[in-house]
């Protein structure tokens, strides 16, 4: 196991951004786009959460390759006493071996330990990902609520609208969408 808080190791990142990509085929029914992660996207990631507090990463490590296999991250915002899980993801080819409740546990213990003033761990799982659905079960998760996901499919992205002088964005948006009454 390898883990850290903030930046991930410059011998690691590569690897983890490849083992982010993995969520993309995690059981939803409304699975939500994801970036094609890389060194880059990952260092900026890092840093634009720095400004809303501390993340907390775990990872399975293979020995002999320096591979990331499985991971999962805690985001907490400064001095909150409410922890959010992030993406739990172990790669296809090392699932169902117990990893990600391995990382999930370390994460736990780490965090209980160096932030004796967490009150709780929030964490969202699709209700259709069973195997995450029992390894936060296992860990003492319990099921607070369901909700629905709601999700509008724009026929333009308003960031693609945005020329080199800065188009206004309600103009871009009026200009695909119509009319906005706000």
């Amino acid at each position: 196991m390898a883990h850290w808080v903030g930046s991930a190791p410059d011998d690691l990142v590569e690897s983890y951004a490849r083992a982010k990509c993995s969520i993309a085929d995690a059981p939803n029914q409304h699975p939500p786009s994801v970036p094609d992660w890389n060194t880059d996207l990952v260092r900026a990631g890092e840093r634009a959460r720095a400004d809303r507090g501390a993340v907390w990463v775990e990872v399975a490590v293979l020995a002999e390759t320096r591979t990331v296999v499985a991971l999962t991250e805690v985001e907490i915002a400064g001095d909150c006493e409410v922890a959010s899980q992030n993406d739990t993801v172990v790669l296809p080819g090392h699932r169902r071996k117990g990893l990600a409740t391995a990382v999930k546990a370390d994460l736990l213990l780490r965090l209980c330990a160096a932030r004796p003033d967490l009150v709780s761990i929030g964490v969202t799982c699709a209700v259709a990902n069973c195997g995450m659905r029992a390894v936060n079960h296992r860990l003492g998760f319990r099921e607070e609520r369901r909700r629905t996901l709601y999700r509008l499919r724009l026929p333009v992205r308003l960031a693609e609208r945005d020329g080199p002088h800065g188009t206004d964005r309600r103009a871009a948006a009026e200009g695909a969408l119509g009319p906005l009454e706000l």
